[in-house]
């Protein structure tokens, strides 16, 4: 609430999102919102939005994701087994969802911000998932998420596994150079 009500702030100012976001980034550091979620706030500020607070949703999202997850893979039932590589996206650290994943005892893994290299994601599944839908268009989004669907379902178990021990070697090696910049 606090970044927003200087998201807000700067709006009226006249700052623009650019210059809004930077000077946040040197307030808040790693603590800053990203700069997506800066600008969607400014531009909504701009438009004449005065609350600081979302939109109410409807229905409940994590209880109806942990449903959906126990019919669909009832090996994961036991939420103490998971674990969530978390990068502080604000999809996990509303109080919603910090609260559910304390109340069942799922691992939290912080991960560094800015650090795309170990984020399983960024260098492994999302390169496989454009590589397949290069070149292809599509007229809704119902299409674009069967089209998506169908190219994740098609990648092998093995090269995930793959993934995460890449994940794992990176993260020991990022321990290795206490942080440190390496290829």
């Amino acid at each position: 609430m606090e970044q927003r009500a200087v998201i807000k702030f700067n709006a009226k100012l006249g700052k623009s999102a650019s210059e809004t976001f930077r000077s946040m980034q040197q307030v808040y550091g790693n603590q800053c919102l990203g700069r997506t979620t800066v600008f969607e706030w400014h531009k909504r500020f701009l438009q004449g939005r005065e609350t600081l607070e979302d939109d109410k949703k409807l229905g409940r999202p994590i209880l109806r994701l942990m449903g959906r997850i126990h019919r669909i893979r009832p090996e994961y039932r036991d939420p103490e087994n998971w674990s969530l590589l978390h990068d502080n996206a604000p999809s996990h650290t509303s109080l919603i969802v910090r609260q559910c994943l304390a109340r069942n005892r799922v691992s939290v893994l912080n991960h560094p911000p800015y650090s795309p290299d170990l984020a399983p994601c960024d260098f492994s599944l999302f390169p496989k998932l454009k590589l397949k839908l290069k070149g292809r268009f599509f007229d809704d989004i119902p299409t674009i998420q069967s089209a998506s669907t169908q190219a994740l379902e098609a990648i092998p178990q093995t090269e995930l596994e793959h993934a995460f021990e890449s994940l794992l070697n990176s993260c020991n090696k990022c321990i290795e150079v206490r942080g440190q910049y390496f290829e």
